[in-house]
């Protein structure tokens, strides 16, 4: 091999994601990474990326139509990706995902907290919704000595967050609570719910269920933090949220990438106030907080 062939070689080599090890992870996984190098969201691993916590009752019909900026996409409900895509119950995928995407999510994670204040709060109860490496939750608790984490995830994922509390600590004010995010009591109440990268795996009917149940989880005065890409509200932006939706259209029945008002809509018939929305730069994911 000559010289520039060896440094262009070290150079795609050094892209790649920490932790992921391209020749352990499944056919599904491998498509997921592809499609978001192909589409060039590279930028787009610092959002600290969550397993969909999934549902087999959620609506897979997925007639509806999915936007771009530049085109319009009938969706009739099949996936780019054999047996439903990432949504399909208990996918292994999922637990390859979280280890890889553990070592990117510190920063979104630390980005989150610090807009939450949450070493200023008081002893919170957080449900972390569909917490794949849990690491959202797990950086709240590490920075508040007094809150207490529940994350809701497949049995098989959770393993993932176990093995990463115990890392940070935190492992006696951390409770797995395995299962299905639509199926599975919340218990509570909390003072904090967070849905970080669920929602855009899911059309907005499934969505609004999953809101209105967060909601009768929540205290008085509760909040609703949701962790996404967010477009604007023409679609023609940011980037990474525009082509995410495309992520959404191949690899799932039903989801995308949603608007701030879109969200403010579901969140509306889910029985909240207002929303607020909240960038998280320099992670290319934006935050939606609504409170009860």
């Amino acid at each position: 091999m000559d010289r520039k062939k060896e440094k262009y070689m070290r150079s795609k080599s050094s892209c790649l994601p920490i932790g992921v090890k391209l020749r352990s992870l499944g056919k599904p996984a491998l498509f997921s990474i592809a499609l978001i190098g192909a589409l060039g969201l590279g930028a787009a691993h610092a959002s600290g990326q969550t397993s969909p916590g999934n549902s087999s009752n959620a609506s897979k019909s997925g007639a509806g139509v999915s936007r771009t900026a530049t085109s319009v996409t009938y969706r009739r409900g099949g996936t780019a990706i054999p047996g439903g895509g990432g949504v399909a119950p208990e996918h292994p995928m999922w637990v390859e995902f979280a280890r890889a995407m553990a070592p990117l999510a510190g920063m979104a994670s630390a980005l989150l907290a610090n807009l939450l204040d949450v070493e200023h709060a008081p002893a919170w109860k957080v449900l972390d919704v569909a917490a794949g490496h849990g690491l959202f939750g797990i950086t709240l608790a590490r920075m508040n000595p007094k809150l207490h984490v529940t994350a809701l995830d497949w049995p098989n994922v959770l393993t993932v967050a176990r093995d990463n509390a115990r890392a940070a600590g935190v492992a006696e004010r951390f409770d797995p609570l395995p299962g299905s995010a639509f199926d599975v009591p919340f218990g509570g109440p909390y003072d904090v719910i967070l849905l970080p990268n669920i929602l855009h795996h899911f059309d907005q009917s499934a969505c609004e269920r999953l809101l209105k149940k967060a909601h009768g989880a929540l205290v008085p005065g509760g909040r609703v933090v949701i962790v996404e890409f967010v477009p604007d509200d023409d679609r023609s932006g940011p980037p990474d949220a525009v082509r995410f939706a495309l992520v959404m259209l191949a690899g799932t029945p039903a989801g995308d990438a949603y608007t701030f008002g879109e969200y403010r809509t579901m969140l509306a018939h889910a029985g909240f106030g207002s929303p607020s929305l909240h960038e998280l730069a320099p992670s290319p994911a934006r935050v939606v907080i609504v409170g009860r």
